[in-house]
């Protein structure tokens, strides 16, 4: 085991067999993730040691984020922050699955692409901070999903963020851009609670979905299937207070929370509960072609 003591009886096995596992012991504060060496097939003696990580790993001022994230050992892993940070400025998106708790902390954020890529974990209970003191970060993109705090949420869990002093700006020539305050897109079972867009937060876009928490719904193609009333995306608790505007020419979609909750699939028939909401931000729309769009205060189009 992780002391080096023996688990169970030692085992005879036959030349070319598989040993048979034991179960690991349970260490307080580890999480088990695996054992040291393949034994599928015994060709002599072996010692097998049991592999455990940490359940919680603390995240200082000084912490490399880029190697504790590019390094997550186990989706189980709870990273909590112990002081208010500074995120790198020359942050690239990741991918991430396990859980990052902010305790009350404040990141600062100065990187020009979001925290995360694909959020599949949890994110919960910080303030993603853009201003570097002097100014807001400003970002720009082209033909984009994007959202501050992740480019998508998918199946994952958002609890108790705020964003605040952040600028984008989206524009090209797709046909539609997903834009919003936390994300672009979010869905495959995934939960936004008590979370807030500050009113120093401003969204401009072009031919976009843009909505002050989430752009669009996602659902894959494989989520869901052989089900039926589900979930795909729930949202309670938020608070927008971020200004969304077109800048361009073309349609736009702009939703206090959601801009747009179209998900209708007729074999798996998904929910989307917006509940306990509110929205303070304005829309502002400039066109010089299309129908202009739609509005709403908690969702654009249906």
């Amino acid at each position: 085991d992780i002391d080096g003591y023996q688990i169970g009886e030692a085992q005879q096995v036959e030349h070319g067999r598989p040993a048979v596992a034991p179960v690991p012991p349970v260490v307080d504060g580890k999480l088990f993730l695996r054992w040291d060496r393949d034994f599928e097939s015994v060709m002599g003696d072996m010692t097998i040691q049991s592999v455990y990580t940490d359940a919680v790993v603390e995240l200082g001022a000084a912490t490399d984020f880029a190697e504790i994230f590019d390094n997550v050992p186990d989706p189980r892993v709870v990273y909590k922050l112990t002081a208010d940070v500074t995120w790198p400025s020359d942050w690239t998106s990741r991918s991430f699955e396990a859980t990052l708790d902010g305790q009350g902390h404040v990141i600062s954020y100065t990187a020009k692409t979001p925290l995360f890529s694909d959020l599949y974990g949890t994110a919960a209970n910080f303030i993603l901070d853009g201003t570097d003191g002097e100014s807001r970060t400003s970002i720009t993109g082209i033909n984009t999903t994007f959202g501050f705090l992740a480019r998508q949420v998918i199946g994952g869990t958002v609890s108790g963020v705020t964003i605040r002093n952040f600028l984008s700006e989206l524009s090209g020539s797709a046909n539609y851009i997903n834009d919003g305050g936390l994300c672009g897109t979010a869905g495959n079972g995934a939960l936004i609670e008590n979370c807030t867009i500050e009113s120093n937060v401003l969204i401009r876009t072009r031919l976009s979905y843009a909505g002050g928490l989430v752009g669009s719904v996602y659902m894959s193609d494989g989520w869901g299937v052989g089900e039926q009333d589900l979930t795909v995306l729930e949202i309670r608790g938020c608070t927008n207070r971020a200004d969304i505007c077109t800048f361009s020419s073309g349609d736009a979609n702009l939703g206090g929370i959601l801009a747009l909750a179209d998900a209708n699939d007729a074999a798996r028939r998904p929910r989307i509960l917006i509940a306990d909401c509110v929205n303070f931000g304005n829309f502002t729309m400039t066109y010089t072609s299309g129908i202009g769009g739609h509005f709403g205060g908690i969702v654009a189009e249906r």
